[in-house]
Order: structure tokens, then C-alpha cells, then sequence
């Protein structure tokens, strides 16, 4: 307007004054108008690139055993809300909505995803919201489960585990790919029970109820055959 002074200043992302030989190229520049006896009224004039609200350095995910760990680092952050955590070939299912830091330092996230299963695989998408409502989904990271493994094991028999009770327990284990047959005899040698039993670990069998007196119990398997004797007393 007339009788105004217009004042301009050009400051660079860290706050330095700019003269007109240095703006240009690949910087971010602020361009500041002052208008008197009006307030200063902001724009922005940028040649190059512009700032990164969110510098991220790293999105990546590591299976523990039991559950997939993600995590993403970013090397400084500013105006931002929050971070929402996708799994499925499309973001479909929202795992985390985790807040925002916003340091200017390095700063890492990490999340858990439990709902995993062997064989399968698994695509984690990170989106990263601004205070003003604006987004950006970042390139996803994939991770496969892997199948479990079969645990091999050996035939062990580890006899009773209350013996002189009328009701004992049998405990051992059928090592993998074996079958057993477990028989309890009374005195004169007469089958009091018997049953068949397929591989498993540290398995139970409860003897039905006797009369005291003395037995035996047989334990057989194709590379085992062990009797012993157990005392019932009432």
C-alpha cells in the first residue's frame, strides 16, 4: 500500500539469513514478509526438496520364536501424531496406533504381533500421521514363519508315581514313531488291565482301582519290554 515498507528476508531451514546469491539450488528457503504498521505475514518459497516431517532409516520385522517383532527407526521427526501399525497384503488390519515422539534425535519403535502362524507369511505397512491430519504409508516389510520342526524324542518308562495307593499312576513317554502296550497283573498272573498306547511325551495312565495286595505291571514296546511290582496297601 502506499506509505508502506515491505521488508524481505530469506532464512534457510537452520535459521540462517540467505542473501540473494545463495537461494537457489537444491534448499529449503523461508521466505519472511514484513509489512508496516501491519503483523508479518509468512510464506514459503522452496527450490528443492522440502523437509521431511518423518526421516525414516530403518522398517523392519525379526521372528522370536513365539511372535514377529517390528520395529521402524527414524532419525528425527517433527508435527507428527502418530503411527499406525497395517498387516495384510493391503493394510487391511490396523494392529497399533502408537504416538509420536518427536525428537530431533534418532528414535526407535517397536511392536509385537503375537497372531502368527508356522508356514505362513506375514506384510507389515507403517503410515505415519500428521498433526494436520495428512498421511503417508511407507513401503511394506514382509516376514515368513517358519514351520515347526517335529520334536523327536526317545521311549522312556519311569514307572509309578503313587505307589500303595488304590488307584496309582504310570508315568513314560513313546519315543517317536512307537506304539506301547501297558498290562497290570495281579499275583497269580491273571490280567487285571491292559492297554495300547501311541507316541507322546511323558504320558499319564491311571491303573483302575485294586484290592490290596501285590502286582505287576508290564510295559512293552518294540525295543522294551520292563515289568515291575507295585504294593497296594488300603
Amino acid at each position: 500500500a502506499i506509505g508502506e515498507t515491505i521488508h524481505i528476508e530469506a532464512t534457510d531451514g537452520a535459521g540462517n539469513v540467505m542473501t540473494d546469491a545463495e537461494i537457489g539450488g537444491n534448499e529449503y528457503v523461508e521466505i519472511v514478509l514484513t509489512s508496516e504498521p501491519y503483523d508479518w505475514y509468512a510464506a514459503y518459497f522452496i527450490s528443492g526438496e522440502v523437509p521431511l516431517p518423518v526421516t525414516l532409516t530403518d522398517f523392519a520385522t525379526i521372528f522370536a520364536g513365539e511372535f514377529v517383532t517390528i520395529s521402524w527407526t527414524v532419525e528425527s521427526e517433527s508435527a507428527i501424531s502418530k503411527y499406525n501399525l497395517y498387516r495384510g497384503e493391503t493394510a487391511e488390519i490396523l494392529l497399533y496406533s502408537v504416538d509420536a515422539t518427536n525428537e530431533s534425535s534418532q528414535h526407535t519403535y517397536t511392536c509385537e504381533d503375537a497372531e502368527v502362524v508356522a508356514g505362513e507369511t506375514y506384510t507389515y505397512w507403517l503410515e505415519s500421521v500428521g498433526e494436520d491430519g495428512s498421511s503417508v504409508i511407507y513401503d511394506p516389510t514382509s516376514i515368513d514363519i517358519p514351520e515347526v520342526e517335529d520334536e523327536e524324542f526317545d521311549t522312556e518308562f519311569f514307572g509309578t508315581l503313587n505307589n500303595a495307593t488304590s488307584s496309582p499312576s504310570i508315568k513314560f513317554s513313546i519315543g517317536t514313531g512307537e506304539t506301547a502296550t501297558l498290562t497290570v497283573y495281579n499275583i497269580k498272573g491273571e490280567v487285571v488291565e491292559t492297554r495300547n498306547y501311541s507316541e507322546g511325551k511323558e504320558q499319564i495312565h491311571y491303573v483302575t482301582p485294586l484290592s490290596s495286595g501285590v502286582y505287576f505291571y508290564k510295559f512293552s514296546t518294540e525295543n522294551l519290554n520292563e515289568t515291575r511290582k507295585m504294593i497296594i496297601l488300603k
